[in-house]
């Protein structure tokens, strides 16, 4: 089909003065989930943990996800964020976001003051190629670029986070960030196709195979005020980087 987007969503110039919309958010739309389990020594290699997490790495579920969000109490946009696993904090363990880009600024600035999510702006591209075939293309002007192809199966299954919950830990400063949201959609098995990553903040995907994938759409999240849980810097780490 080929057929260009009908609501492209361009990186607009940065504006300080962006209103932050508070939470909680409630927002629906459509997107790619891809499971993985990453080796610890496979993501060092590829510095895909930041420094000051390294030592807190857990292990578990990682992901890559790739969302368009259509409607909601913020404005329209496009997300692609990764998930390495879970991280510990003394008796806490939670996933956290690492890498994480969107199309508008106020999605930028609401998602670092509501949950401490260090979003950055990116230009998205999210084309049909075909029959249940997309291809989505993510551009951030200092970091490189991103695409994919992805398609699905014509099999709906029903699914909630309460079957595959990833409640996050951000830290933020000398506390951390607790966000707990919570959604219900249809899934739909998916495949990663062809993939590229030049000079993005992201390490090889390509190089590993999704333990599994799905297509949401449509879907509803909710996230709520984030909980807030006051750092301990003497919480030991689970092992020593190097």
């Amino acid at each position: 089909m080929n057929e260009l987007d009908q609501h492209p969503q361009s990186a607009p110039a940065p504006n300080r003065g962006t209103p932050v919309v508070p939470a909680p958010w409630d927002l629906g739309g459509q997107g790619y989930l891809f499971l993985y389990r990453f080796r610890r020594d496979w993501l060092l290699r590829h510095a895909a943990i930041p420094d000051h997490l390294v030592s807190r790495f857990a292990g578990g579920l990682g992901a890559l996800m790739l969302v368009d969000y259509q409607w909601g109490d913020a404005d329209p946009y496009r997300e692609l964020l990764f998930i390495p696993g879970k991280f510990r904090w003394g008796g806490l363990e939670r996933h956290c976001i690492t890498e994480i880009v969107v199309s508008t600024r106020q999605s930028v600035e609401s998602g670092r003051a509501n949950w401490a999510i260090p979003k950055r702006l990116a230009h998205f591209e999210w084309l049909q190629t075909g029959r249940r075939k997309e291809r989505i293309r993510v551009c951030e002007e200092s970091a490189g670029s991103f695409s994919a192809e992805l398609s699905y199966l014509p099999v709906p299954l029903p699914m909630h986070t309460a079957l595959l919950p990833m409640p996050l830990a951000q830290p933020n400063g000398n506390e951390l960030l607790l966000t707990d949201f919570s959604g219900r959609g249809i899934a739909w098995p998916a495949r990663l196709g062809a993939f590229e990553a030049e000079n993005a903040n992201l390490p090889p995907l390509q190089e590993l195979r999704p333990l599994a994938g799905f297509r949401v759409a449509p879907f509803r999240l909710r996230f709520p005020v984030a909980g807030r849980r006051r750092l301990d810097p003497h919480s030991p780490p689970l092992w020593s980087p190097g």
